[in-house]
């Protein structure tokens, strides 16, 4: 995670967006979605069955809202 964090910082250096709170939603928004993974293998390994079908439809809900976001607020500016 610790990773993730230095390249999406490295990403917002190379190409800066118009909105500065963009790029705080999007890696806030990415650290979340990483740690609700982090927990789904956690009770994966300790036994309890996780409906998949809530995993893949939370990380849908991810991906519209990030890219939801960033289009109503690099564009709508």
């Amino acid at each position: 995670m610790l990773g993730t964090w230095g390249v999406l910082r490295g990403v917002e250096r190379l190409d800066p967006p118009d909105n500065p709170r963009t790029m705080d939603v999007i890696i806030c928004s990415t650290m979340l979605l990483f740690s609700g993974i982090h927990i789904v293998i956690l009770a994966v390994n300790l036994g309890y069955a996780v409906p998949m079908a809530l995993v893949f439809l939370g990380i849908g809900f991810w991906a519209s809202f990030v890219v939801g976001y960033t289009i109503i607020h690099e564009e709508g500016d």
